[in-house]
């Protein structure tokens, strides 16, 4: 079963053909942009790994180390993720 972080928007082409640039907007209203190979991003959706979940938010890593403004944990609300 794969985990995907929901709120992610495609917003350009990243310098490699197979390089998307993308921004996540979370429930406080923060945006994160990053840089992704597409093969992680799937239908307003970023591949992630949770590492750790609880009733009020879930840790995850990006498949890469892509998002700008944030080292590679990133704490996000539970209801931001989505199990496939």
């Amino acid at each position: 079963m794969k985990a995907y972080l929901n709120n992610i928007v495609v917003v350009g082409q990243g310098m490699f053909p197979n390089e998307v640039i993308v921004q996540y907007y979370d429930s406080l209203g923060r945006v994160l942009s990053g840089f992704f190979d597409k093969q992680f991003v799937k239908e307003g959706k970023l591949e992630v790994n949770v590492l750790f979940s609880n009733s009020e938010q879930t840790t995850i890593t990006a498949p890469q180390q892509g998002f700008l403004e944030r080292n590679a944990l990133l704490a996000v609300p539970g209801e931001e993720i989505s199990m496939e």
